[in-house]
């Protein structure tokens, strides 16, 4: 998972403190809004008491009772910085754990804990004539949307014998590889345009044979196709739908194999990979780590030293002294190694304890090694 739409939550300076809430937002009847009325009061209390400004408890807790929106079960994540809330998030469900902590950095690895990560995709639904044509992002937000309609009209064919009827069926054939060629163009800009490297398409086969035949090579080595949905009235929506998140679901669980297969085979070779906090801590002040590999373990207690820069991390004061930090603060691990990933755009991978093995349960893959690399 890239962690770059976190950037936001550090403000602007992006020195600390900050107030980082988690909050059981549920409204499922009438006292909902009461409920969090007090659940937000006596989160308030506890950031006031560790000494968060009164403008920014203002500013938290507006944001924090404003009602979501959602049905059923769900939670919320504020973050809050100087005077002004900079990240606000609805969570799928309640947080396992309800907190407000007034600390040197945005606590977000909860949040990562509870994100559903979605392989950023287009979906393709193409028939004889065109295709509707949509980009999910990461969030399974709707990134772009659109239909691509062909120029070309005669697009049945006749049942009828006789040479008129063969030159209209060969007309009829030609104006679906002429559609199909003009959706593969728009395709290919999209897939280039978002970086994506998963096409998913659904609909007439015939049409989808033909599309596929027409994208270039970089669109046709990502795309799936999948059995279920079409343009046509009476295609299942909902059958796509649970077809296009299984898919998805099986590419992010490939991705998390690689990544952890990569590490595993760098490892033993002793090459482009490093495990425990102090080798990560150091790839990352040099901006090395391709990826991140943690063991989700919400009962770590682990800590380390910051600075006002994202890449100055430390085990210990003389580290951050050598980098020329004069004062340091110090906060949770998690919380440091999000936000220097967040500033090298590296990838974070959540992977169950043991697996794979790794020295303080942390490992990283790296972008390149040379000779100061540690392991």
């Amino acid at each position: 998972m890239k962690l770059g739409w976190l950037r936001p939550a550090y403000g602007e300076p992006s020195d600390g403190p900050y107030a980082t809430v988690y909050l059981d937002a549920t409204r499922a009847d009438e006292s909902g809004p009461s409920q969090v009325s007090l659940r937000w009061r006596a989160a308030r209390e506890r950031l006031a008491e560790e000494g968060a400004p009164g403008r920014l408890l203002e500013a938290t807790e507006e944001r924090a009772l404003r009602p979501t929106g959602v049905a059923g079960p769900h939670g919320l994540l504020v973050v809050g910085h100087q005077d002004r809330v900079t990240f606000c998030r609805t969570l799928e469900s309640p947080p396992a754990r309800e907190s407000a902590s007034w600390s040197a950095l945005p606590h977000l690895l909860p949040l990562l804990r509870q994100e559903t990560y979605v392989v950023p995709h287009v979906l393709v639904v193409v028939d004889r004539e065109g295709a509707d044509i949509t980009v999910v992002g990461p969030h399974h937000e709707e990134v772009e949307s659109f239909s691509q309609e062909g120029s070309h009209d005669v697009i049945h064919k006749v049942p009828t014998g006789g040479w008129s009827a063969a030159r209209y069926q060969r007309r009829a054939e030609d104006s679906w590889q002429r559609n199909a060629g003009e959706v593969a163009t728009e395709l290919d800009k999209v897939v280039l345009r978002h970086g994506l490297r998963l096409v998913l398409v659904a609909g007439d086969v015939r049409a989808v044979t033909a599309l596929l035949e027409q994208v270039a090579t970089r669109t046709r080595e990502v795309a799936v196709e999948l059995q279920s949905g079409g343009r046509a009235a009476g295609s299942s929506p909902d059958d796509l739908t649970d077809e296009v998140r299984e898919v998805v679901a099986k590419t992010a669980e490939a991705d998390r194999t690689r990544v952890v297969d990569d590490f595993a085979r760098e490892q033993g070779r002793g090459e482009a990979a490093v495990e425990g906090l102090p080798a990560v801590v150091d790839a990352l002040r040099r901006a090395q780590v391709e990826a991140l590999l943690l063991h989700d373990d919400p009962s770590s207690t682990a800590t380390l030293l910051v600075g006002a820069d994202p890449l100055q991390l430390g085990t210990s004061s003389a580290e951050l002294e050598a980098l020329g930090v004069a004062q340091s603060r110090r906060d949770r691990a998690d919380a440091a190694l999000v936000r220097a990933l967040v500033a090298t755009d590296a990838e974070l991978v959540l992977v169950p304890t043991g697996q794979p093995s790794m020295q303080d349960g942390i490992g990283a893959l790296l972008r390149y090694a040379d000779a100061s690399t540690g392991g």
